[in-house]
């Protein structure tokens, strides 16, 4: 059997007498007709992460973070093609604060109210996305449905360990990190050492394998 899906792999089943099943799986270069559409995508990811760094305040984070998730990725095994679609993501993750008056995303204090429907923002994200061809919806829907995930369950939804999607786990580790290095008008941004420790200490919070590979890429 020899199987070739929309994500270019070539799935070959292998049959041995007595033994079983077992697959080889190939991975091919990628179209230029696919390139293309990758460029086009990130193009318009641009463009709205743009606009959600401009509604909350955070100059150049869709920039910073989705550089950090790509290097992230790919030194975690993560193959170029699929390390590209988790850059394109993590410009648009935090879509659904599009939804919200800027002013709630700028204020320097909430009330409890006010942060529980900015909560929202992780089920607001979809709509925001329609751009988003279907081959790639998965990757775009889990970084947005479960970048505020922990390791120990204490997240958002619950979900924990294995049960976070990649990207989500990536995502976790690349936004805490570049919110604790930036400057904010209420603080100066950590040093590299200082900002990973903090993560370190948090290890029921972050996937401590992204943590190790931040440690060897920056």
């Amino acid at each position: 059997m020899n199987e070739q899906n929309e994500n270019n792999i070539i799935i070959k089943k292998v049959q041995k007498k007595g033994k079983a099943d077992k697959y080889e799986i190939t991975y091919i270069k990628d179209s230029e007709e696919e390139k293309e559409a990758l460029r086009e995508l990130a193009v318009k990811c641009e463009e709205l992460g743009s606009k959600i760094d401009h509604a909350t305040g955070r100059k150049n984070n869709s920039k910073n973070v989705s550089e950090l998730v790509f290097k992230l990725a790919t030194r975690l095994g993560v193959r170029q093609h699929e390390a590209m679609v988790y850059f394109c993501a993590s410009m648009v993750y935090d879509a659904g604060f599009l939804t919200f008056d800027p002013e709630m995303l700028t204020a320097e204090q909430l009330t409890d109210e006010q942060r529980k429907e900015l909560a929202r923002h992780i089920d607001l994200a979809e709509g925001q996305l329609q751009f988003v061809p279907k081959k790639y919806w998965d990757v775009f829907y889990n970084a947005a449905k479960f970048h505020h995930e922990n390791e120990d369950g204490s997240g958002y939804l619950g979900y924990k360990g294995n049960d976070i999607p990649k990207i989500a786990k990536i995502i976790r580790v690349a936004d805490s990190y570049n919110a604790l290095s930036s400057k904010r008008s209420f603080r100066g941004g950590m040093d590299k050492d200082s900002a990973i420790e903090k993560l370190e200490q948090s290890s029921n919070i972050y996937n401590m394998d992204v943590i190790n590979a931040l440690k060897d890429i920056i």
